[in-house]
């Protein structure tokens, strides 16, 4: 869709978009390490950044992609080379394949466990007519989420977005995922790649109460920085270690991972147990829990300081169902988590005995 349109081919297009200085992305960069999180089953992407003063001819390119991308033989051929080589990356990366076994061992069938880029196999079988039936239903105005971050006035928005995407049919509804498997449960699965890097996932899905969300945060972050100081500064047993809580359909997920060398993986997962579990016997300092909220809450402004985590948060908003705003709430609300608050959490929904675990040599 980004490549060349009915009315751009591919040089005139990128010329076009070279001149009023945008940038237009649909896929995630394979270059960049740790920046995928567009690369979901939850959501199909366009992502625009564009000077203010180009924002109107910005959204008509888009709006052109959208509803009149070139679809030939020569740009299916390229797009499913490129593919190709996406695929194999992933089929190669320890850290990409645990994560993916893991998905499946917490969810086994779930939509979120499907492989957003496919198989070698899936992508090779897909044909000319296939895209063309493909675009017809996709491409559809019902299902889709458009968020503007800027010095724009919202009325210019919205006239501009009725005028160049109005004519889109509204489409199907979307199909209603199902609940995630609240399993206690925990699987065990392993790989071999035969790489000189290993990769550990651990997780569980977890439910806690809306209002321990920001303390939950705080206690997930503080394990994060314990087990990288121990596991990778002091023991020397991680190239990478963390840990993090995210949601996952209509749940959440509380997850750690781990990148090690092959000899070191029963140690480290060890580790990465033991760690969960002094964390939630440990000590629990004021000063370590201002100093982790700072620390959060810096990351956080500064991605907010971009237009477009701008307007990525206000579209998960939507798409999630959450209020406008509710993420920076959250955020201010962190200010608020003490110490005993992070004890409590981490004692009541931080059990590793619940953890999943796949390891890939």
């Amino acid at each position: 869709m980004i490549r060349a349109t009915e009315v751009h081919e591919a040089a005139a297009l990128e010329a076009r978009l070279s001149a009023i200085g945008a940038r237009i992305k649909g896929v995630d960069d394979p270059s960049v390490p740790f920046d995928d999180y567009y690369t979901t089953p939850e959501f199909s992407w366009l992502r625009a950044e564009a000077p203010a003063t180009a924002w109107r001819e910005t959204v008509s390119l888009l709006a052109e992609m959208i509803r009149f991308p070139k679809i030939d033989a020569a740009g299916v051929d390229e797009a499913k080379k490129t593919m190709a080589r996406l695929v194999a990356k992933r089929d190669g990366s320890a850290r990409e394949t645990a994560a993916e076994r893991l998905d499946a061992l917490l969810a086994p069938g779930h939509p979120l466990t499907h492989r957003v880029l496919g198989t070698s196999a899936s992508v090779a079988s897909i044909g000319l007519d296939d895209l063309v039936r493909f675009q017809k239903a996709f491409a559809t105005g019902g299902r889709m989420i458009v968020t503007v971050a800027g010095p724009v006035a919202t009325s210019d928005v919205v006239a501009a977005l009725s005028a160049d995407l109005g004519g889109l049919s509204a489409g199907d509804p979307p199909p209603s995922a199902p609940p995630v498997p609240r399993s206690a449960v925990p699987g065990v699965d392993e790989a071999t790649l035969g790489k000189p890097q290993a990769a550990i996932a651990l997780g569980t899905v977890i439910e806690f109460k809306s209002e321990d969300r920001p303390a939950l945060v705080v206690a997930v972050a503080m394990l994060s920085d314990r087990l990288a100081f121990d596991l990778r500064e002091t023991r020397g047993l991680a190239y990478s270690v963390d840990s993090t809580l995210r949601p996952w359909g209509d749940a959440w997920r509380w997850d750690l991972q781990m990148g090690t060398r092959p000899e070191n993986i029963a140690e480290a997962v060890d580790g990465l147990r033991q760690g969960a579990s002094a964390f939630r016997e440990a000590e629990i300092r004021p000063e370590d829990v201002a100093r982790t909220i700072n620390a959060v809450r810096g990351r956080a402004l500064m991605r907010r300081m971009t237009r477009i985590s701008l307007a990525y948060e206000a579209g998960m908003e939507v798409m999630r169902g959450e209020a406008a705003g509710d993420e920076r709430r959250m955020l201010e609300a962190l200010a608020l988590v003490s110490a005993d608050d992070v004890k409590r959490v981490a004692s009541r929904y931080l059990d590793p005995a619940r953890l999943s675990r796949v390891v890939v040599h």
